[in-house]
């Protein structure tokens, strides 16, 4: 199965070592890059991760892309790497909620 990671940040850079073993990575700067990347590269055969940041500097934030993943019926696994506590409780409560995976 091939793997599809996308890095959402408005800011950070994606460590190098997260994407070693993905056959895509791919860095988004904002929520309609995000939205644009799951359009362009996901089907239900990939095995998805997103790593997400909350803040994104602009009215959509990391927490509208997991609505937006939901809501469009998409699952994969996550990792949360905001500075926002509560945006990062919210996020992983929804992910959670719609059969998300933690790694």
């Amino acid at each position: 199965m091939k793997t599809l990671y996308i890095y959402l940040d408005d800011i950070r850079d994606m460590p190098w070592q997260n994407h070693l073993y993905c056959d895509k990575a791919i860095v988004c700067r904002n929520y309609k890059s995000a939205v644009a990347a799951i359009k362009k590269y996901y089907t239900p055969s990939i095995d998805l991760i997103v790593d997400l940041d909350h803040d994104l500097g602009e009215d959509q934030s990391g927490y509208d892309f997991c609505k937006y993943l939901v809501e469009n019926e998409i699952t994969g696994r996550f990792h949360i790497h905001s500075m926002n506590p509560v945006g990062v409780e919210n996020m992983q409560q929804l992910l959670t909620h719609y059969g998300w995976r933690k790694i």
